[in-house]
């Protein structure tokens, strides 16, 4: 089923019969599966009646994403067409340049790669053909993704943070992973956009903290740490997010940078509102799997493998272990890695906060004379950390 194009007032004549430059834009009426078309600037002797969209779709399957869209024409001369589909944020994600729509005849036009970040499944986006001065409508993206949350990554300039963990390699082990499961990634790069987000918070965000034992705080948060540490708690809390905590002793020390507060074991009690938690530092025996590989018919696993990362080893020696008795405040959502002889203490444990989460990662150790199987880098730390977060959200 088709609509057919609506000429503008100003047509161009004079130009070559073998080459025109044409300016579109698609409508999409999902509902029906029509497409029409307006047409701003035709070849000479082209009408209303010659061009025809037959189908057009974009479809996600977690990160990667397929474009397709089928032109007819019915004219006895060559058309040129541009065509380019924007993203989140108006990014341009795919291209076309000069396609051919032969005389008569069909034409159709695929891309496809890891670009499932620039859309999520239930919204729509703008597909134009032509230049700057087409108009454009929106088509629908199908498919499958895991969450539609944002990641929120600290990378603020000039922030050394936590010695023993790589920040850089962190956040790009979680941007990678990100991108290859389409979620949409941003940095915060200065402190005053991290006041700024603490001020106003995006509901049911990722933010991931690489800085180990050093979370990064607005002055005032320096110069008040149980205020500033507090108040985090009730944005996780009444804003749904998850803090993704990446290895070192976590809240520990509060900083801007320039000036910091020591905390020791005070500050994940302020964040996690309890004071029957803290962590056993040093590395400790090697822990576990539990809920990785089995959950209500979806596993941990099945997770990783979707992101394309190979899962870890079953037994792993931490660094920096949670630990907490189970019983108390707050709950504990999952536990990934745990000690068979004490389950209080654990390598990877999420804790259900209001209507958000704290997700413990504790950064497999990659020195020493531990097995070489049972160590991840810190790059791998992030990806893995990222997928224990998800799967507390998704499941």
């Amino acid at each position: 089923m088709y609509r057919r194009l609506i000429s503008s007032k100003s047509h161009k004549r004079g130009i070559s019969s073998i080459m025109a430059v044409m300016a579109l834009s698609i409508v999409v009426l999902a509902s029906v599966g029509v497409f029409s078309i307006q047409l701003n600037a035709a070849a000479q002797g082209a009408n209303q009646d010659d061009v025809k969209v037959i189908d057009a779709s974009i479809t996600k399957s977690y990160g990667y994403t397929f474009f397709m869209a089928t032109l007819k024409s019915d004219i006895d001369m060559p058309l040129y067409l541009d065509l380019k589909v924007l993203g989140e944020d108006g990014v341009n994600t795919f291209s076309f340049s000069n396609v051919l729509l032969p005389p008569n005849g069909e034409v159709t036009v695929t891309q496809d790669g890891w670009y499932g970040d620039h859309f999520d499944i239930g919204k729509s986006y703008v597909i134009q053909i032509g230049d700057e001065r087409a108009l454009a409508d929106t088509v629908p993206c199908k498919g499958t993704q895991l969450t539609s949350g944002k990641i929120i990554l600290l990378a603020i300039s000039g922030f050394t943070g936590d010695p023993t963990v790589n920040a850089t390699a962190i956040n790009e082990g979680v941007e990678d992973t990100a991108n290859k499961l389409g979620i949409g990634v941003s940095y915060i790069r200065s402190m005053s956009e991290w006041n700024a987000l603490l001020s106003n918070p995006e509901q049911g965000v990722m933010v991931v903290n690489p800085y180990g034992n050093i979370v990064p705080a607005p002055s005032w948060g320096v110069d008040d740490p149980q205020g500033y540490l507090n108040s985090l708690n009730q944005i996780i809390e009444q804003n749904g997010w998850t803090w993704i905590q990446v290895g070192g002793d976590p809240f520990s020390t509060v900083s801007n940078g320039t000036s910091s507060s020591n905390l020791g074991d005070s500050g994940l009690e302020w964040v996690l509102n309890s004071s029957n938690v803290n962590i056993h530092k040093g590395g400790t025996e090697y822990l576990d799997q539990n809920v990785l590989t089995n959950d209500a018919g979806t596993s941990m696993s099945y997770m990783l493998s979707v992101s394309n990362i190979t899962q870890p080893s079953s037994r792993m020696w931490f660094d920096w272990t949670i630990v907490m008795p189970p019983s108390e405040t707050p709950t504990t959502k999952y536990t990934f890695y745990e000690n068979p002889s004490d389950v209080s203490q654990t390598g990877v444990r999420s804790l259900t906060l209001g209507s958000g989460y704290y997700v413990h990662w504790g950064s497999p150790c990659y020195s020493g004379s531990h097995n070489a199987n049972d160590l991840l880098s810190d790059y791998y730390n992030g990806a893995y950390a990222l997928m224990s977060a998800i799967y507390t959200n998704t499941r």
